[in-house]
């Protein structure tokens, strides 16, 4: 499961821009562009199956609208920095940007993010911040787009122990790809994609069963469910089958965490309650860090 806890990145940028003043540390008629000096961010997993923290590779989408047009950019995570995929320039008037993660060539919408919870991506992304030739340093806060839906399980005997084959959820009231407007923050569900989501056994650190047992899933917001049973929560282990019908009136929002008590007694599985959080980090303050040029 590729999940990031909610987190504070801030870029320092050093810029190139036009400039008139001789005096200025840069020289008349020269041209600069912005780049990325270094990331600051902390992360922190809260249950040993999280991604938490960037690693080689990784790609953050940049999308930009200056008054020059729209374009869609990559940051990618090599050698311990972020590195721009091309030159950004700016002027006086404000350039928006909004990021996106996982950056992905074929979802460059200038406001459109699409989402799914089949690959179980931790799918992130930012409201608009500006900057300008002025103001140049980028603060990113980035935000869920998914739901994550917790289930704590708690056993009558604590001596038993299962072994997960797997967790699902799905039905015709569960959508697996969605449209997120990054300017409204409006999402909307895509007609035709009702496909579950999964988590198998091997996927986790260990697909052996205890009390206090957790296990994750994340999954495309859902606006409410109407009936009973329009989605449905399977459990299968190695001597459980258990289907739970999710209770009409469920909402399961964008970026909040859904955490759910499994009581398992022999045979049988009852939900108890369900506690509803933000889905936010649980580490520490951000890393200060100096300019570059």
């Amino acid at each position: 499961m590729k999940k990031k806890y909610l987190f504070t990145i801030t870029m320092l940028l050093s810029l190139f821009c036009a400039c008139n003043d001789s005096e200025s540390w840069i020289n008349e008629g020269s041209e600069k562009f912005l780049s990325v000096a270094e990331v600051g961010f902390s992360l922190k997993s809260s249950d040993g199956t999280s991604k938490s923290f960037f690693e080689e590779g990784d790609e953050i989408g940049l999308h930009i609208n200056s008054p020059q047009g729209t374009g869609y950019n990559k940051l990618n995570y090599k050698n311990s920095s972020w590195v721009l995929q091309t030159p950004v320039s700016l002027a006086e008037n404000n350039t928006d940007i909004y990021a996106t993660y996982p950056y992905d060539l074929q979802n460059n919408v200038a406001t459109s993010f699409e989402i799914e919870h089949t690959s179980q991506t931790d799918y992130l992304y930012s409201e608009r911040h500006s900057v300008n030739s002025s103001n140049p340093v980028l603060s990113l806060t980035m935000k869920h787009a998914l739901a994550l839906i917790e289930f704590e399980f708690e056993w009558m005997d604590v001596s038993q122990a299962a072994k997960l084959d797997f967790i699902s959820i799905q039905g015709q009231g569960l959508y697996s790809r969605a449209k997120l407007d990054l300017i409204t923050g409006r999402m909307e569900h895509l007609e035709g994609w009702n496909d579950p989501a999964i988590i198998y056994g091997w996927q986790l650190n260990s697909d052996h069963f205890y009390d206090g047992s957790k296990v994750s899933l994340m999954v495309v917001p859902v606006d409410q469910v109407e009936c009973d049973g329009d989605i449905l929560v399977d459990f299968y282990t190695d001597n459980l089958k258990a289907h739970w019908p999710v209770p009409a009136g469920t909402k399961w929002e964008s970026g909040k965490k859904y955490s759910y008590k499994v009581l398992v007694q022999e045979r049988l599985l009852e939900i108890l309650d369900v506690r509803i959080e933000d889905w936010i980090d649980a580490g520490t303050d951000g890393i200060s860090l100096p300019w570059y040029e």
